[in-house]
């Protein structure tokens, strides 16, 4: 489920948000999956999210490549071949913000940090990092 709800409506406003759009917030296959297992295994995923009665996936691409602070890259970016490959629409960029990339690579997003800043249920999870 994402954060916000207009994450789904903005995208699919046609749509009832949760029965009917979900948002896919992470796709990851080893390297060692054979060619063309990202685009049969999201294939496989919308078939089984159609029958549940999901009517819509929303997808964001991160296009920008992310460095630890040494300079070591962790991610190279990407613009969401494997969405593209199984006839998803790239409809628009999302708001633009500023990523907080920590030390180690990893993305402090906004609500992890209100969770800190105001004490709130999961912010011992985010201070643990």
């Amino acid at each position: 489920m994402p954060v916000n709800q207009a994450v789904l409506t903005a995208a699919l406003p046609e749509l009832i948000p949760y029965p009917e759009p979900l948002e896919c917030s992470r796709f990851v296959l080893l390297d060692e999956c054979p060619g063309n297992s990202e685009s049969w295994l999201l294939a496989r995923c919308h078939a089984e999210l159609l029958v549940a009665g999901v009517r819509g996936v929303v997808s964001f691409a991160d296009p920008v490549p992310r460095r630890t602070a040494s300079g070591t890259p962790i991610m190279p970016g990407h613009c969401g071949r494997i969405h593209q490959a199984t006839n998803g629409i790239y409809a628009r960029r999302a708001t633009a913000r500023t990523i907080k990339v920590l030390p180690y690579g990893t993305v402090l997003n906004d609500r992890a940090a209100q969770k800190v800043r105001r004490h709130e249920q999961g912010h011992q999870y985010v201070e643990a990092g």
